[in-house]
């Protein structure tokens, strides 16, 4: 599609990108959609947020994060045709208007390209390597909107669905799970009487001890059953539940079903086994979220020391000021507190220590990079200096003989993995 806007001035231009900003990109669509209803064919706008830019910015700094910016408009320039028109419209937002498709496929496939684009670590100059990801909305005209505007605005709906799912994908306006969608508001119904219904379910994956053959704990997983065969992923479920408040009822019904079992636990063979439960930055913030730990310690008649909270370092992202008092507080019961998935964004060991954190969980990309060395190298590292701050550290997506090798070797206090035990019933039930 030819682009018929004229020279702008240098205003239009992003100074740190130099690609066109916000207005000139305002213009261009509204020039792009004429074109399109005169051909015929389909127009895409792409809405690409970068999925862990904010925390480039807090733990590595804006000069870093200025480098990222740069680096990621260069790879995605590379990837678009020079007929598509690339604009940054904010902080960490790219906007892709391109045209002349004859079907969903051809722009599925531009998509894909951009994805496994990002997916590539970049460097940056002070040797650090970052990881930085992408979600994708997609609008399309004519069939998600004839305006500018609502093109803009559905791509943007899109995106955020699909940093709802997992980030680092593609979500089509319309698509099943679109956020401001009619399946969006019907699963939103659903979710609301799962309790009611008794459609919740957990699942437990056992974790051991490096030189163990006997579980430490297990870890709790819940999952929403809506018929006999069918089971709701956890991402399509959570994140909703967590922008709708869901979560907080949720949370507690796992949270009072996991100690339950796990007092369970304590009358036969698993004595001294404890449970781990993850718990949502929303459910931190909610008022009485220790209270509610503490009675439900209580109720079930379950040891503190045998319950393990796991954050995941979205939680540095909220008010650390009242997130720190209220995970202290629980910690003074006796209830340990895990920060899960790390490896994944961009938390440092230092930042830790504005947590009160017990046990470090290193995420599976781990253990699955293609360059073993350098992989153990970083393992490593990470374990020497959480073992220096008195941290435990727990090994997840441990599937392979030589995973668990590794990890012994390096000195890893516990493992969890397909190797060791997959996600199943309680141990001991019946159901």
């Amino acid at each position: 599609m030819a682009t018929t806007v004229s020279a702008p001035p240098a205003i239009l231009y992003d100074e740190l990108t130099n690609l066109p900003n916000r207005e000139l990109c305002v213009e261009y669509l509204q020039e792009a959609v004429q074109h399109s209803r005169s051909s015929g064919r389909i127009l895409a706008v792409l809405f690409i947020d970068l999925d862990e830019f904010k925390q480039i910015n807090n733990t590595l700094g804006y000069a870093a994060g200025d480098e990222v910016l740069k680096q990621v408009a260069a790879r995605l320039r590379t990837i678009t045709r020079e007929k598509d028109f690339l604009a940054r419209v904010g902080g960490d937002e790219f906007v892709l208007v391109a045209g002349e498709f004859d079907n969903a496929k051809s722009i599925e496939s531009l998509c894909g390209r951009l994805i496994e684009s990002l997916s590539i670590p970049l460097s940056i100059s002070d040797g650090s390597e970052v990881f930085i990801g992408a979600s994708i909305g997609v609008s399309r005209f004519p069939v998600d909107g004839e305006e500018p505007d609502l093109l803009h605005h559905n791509a943007d709906a899109a995106m955020n669905d699909a940093r709802r799912n997992g980030k680092n994908g593609v979500r089509f306006f319309g698509s099943s799970g679109t956020g401001t969608g009619r399946e969006r508001r019907e699963m939103e119904a659903r979710l609301r009487g799962a309790l009611e219904r008794s459609e919740l379910e957990l699942r437990f994956q056992p974790q051991f001890a490096t030189d163990g053959t006997r579980p430490t704990r297990y870890e709790a997983f819940l999952r929403w059953r809506t018929a006999p065969d069918k089971i709701v992923s956890p991402a399509d479920f959570i994140p909703l539940a967590e922008e709708t408040g869901l979560i907080v009822p949720i949370g507690q019904w796992v949270l009072e079903e996991a100690c339950r079992q796990a007092a369970d636990w304590q009358k036969g063979e698993l004595a001294g086994v404890g449970v781990s439960v993850n718990i949502s930055p929303v459910q931190v913030a909610a008022l009485g979220f220790a209270d509610m730990v503490e009675r439900t310690l209580k109720s079930a008649g379950l040891d503190p020391r045998l319950l393990e909270l796991e954050i995941t370092e979205a939680m540095f992202s909220g008010d650390l000021t009242v997130s720190s008092a209220v995970l202290a507080h629980v910690r003074g019961l006796g209830v340990t507190i895990a920060l899960d998935d790390f490896g994944v964004g961009y938390s440092s060991l230092s930042q830790m220590q504005r947590l009160p954190v017990d046990a470090l969980k290193i995420d599976k990309t781990f253990l699955t990079r293609k360059d073993h060395r350098q992989s153990a190298a970083v393992l490593r590292c990470v374990i020497g200096l959480a073992h220096t701050l008195s941290i435990r550290v727990v090994a997840e997506g441990v599937e392979t003989e030589g995973h668990y090798s590794l990890l012994k070797r390096l000195g890893c206090d516990e493992m969890q993995g397909f190797l060791l035990g997959v996600p199943d019933r309680a141990p001991g039930s019946q159901n």
